[in-house]
């Protein structure tokens, strides 16, 4: 089994014709889609320090500057407005293009799989024995041939987008983490209490009914 998420059965989408290969291109696409759009986002923070003035004229800058430093010293530059944009810009472009091609190779595959499972359910049908042919009805087969295996295809790439979700997740939250310990806690702690509450409220509103 690749992996395990709870209330996804990926033994089910293997047995469908789901290759392992296709889970890690859609999630190595899905996965560069988090990471251009993650670092796009975080340098939002250096663009409004230099538009405010703070870090590029301070004497004491902030941490996260002397990594931007290093990283446009390998190109022989200094981090500016103009170089922060522009790399902005490029990290927008890729995360364009990865979401492109994610839905292109999901859209390929997903239509290979219904195409492959139609095939073996028609062959199946047509080499079962004739006491099956008979008692079968062919208005759910027909039901089963299409508007289930449609579902069933697509519950079998829903993996790769819960993944995918999870994994952006966990990367904003180590960037918050970074950027202000105590108050992405404290955030953190609201949110479970009030989570918690409404949890508790629904609770009591079942039994009251």
């Amino acid at each position: 089994m690749l992996f395990h998420l709870p209330g996804i059965n990926i033994e089910a989408a293997r047995r469908l014709g789901v290759r392992n290969k296709t889970y890690f291109v859609l999630f190595a696409l899905k996965f560069g889609t988090v990471l251009t759009e993650g670092v796009g986002l975080s340098l939002l923070l250096p663009v409004f320090d230099i538009i405010l003035n703070e870090a590029s004229a301070a004497s004491e800058k902030p941490v996260y500057w002397a990594y931007l430093e290093a990283f446009f010293a390998w190109f022989g530059t200094k981090p500016s407005l103009g170089t922060l944009l522009g790399v902005g810009f490029i990290l927008i472009c890729g995360r364009q293009a990865f979401i492109y091609c994610e839905r292109i190779v999901r859209y390929r595959a997903r239509e290979a799989l219904i195409r492959d499972v139609r095939d073996r359910g028609f062959q199946g049908y047509l080499n079962a024995t004739t006491e099956y042919q008979e008692g079968a009805m062919q208005g759910e087969l027909m039901n089963d041939l299409t508007t289930e295996v449609e579902r069933a295809t697509v519950a079998a790439f829903e993996p790769v987008t819960l993944l995918g979700a999870a994994v952006m997740t966990c990367i904003y939250l180590v960037g918050l983490f970074v950027l202000s310990p105590s108050m992405t806690l404290c955030r953190l702690c609201r949110r479970g209490d009030r989570a918690g509450a409404e949890g508790v409220d629904e609770e009591d509103q079942c039994k009251q009914q």
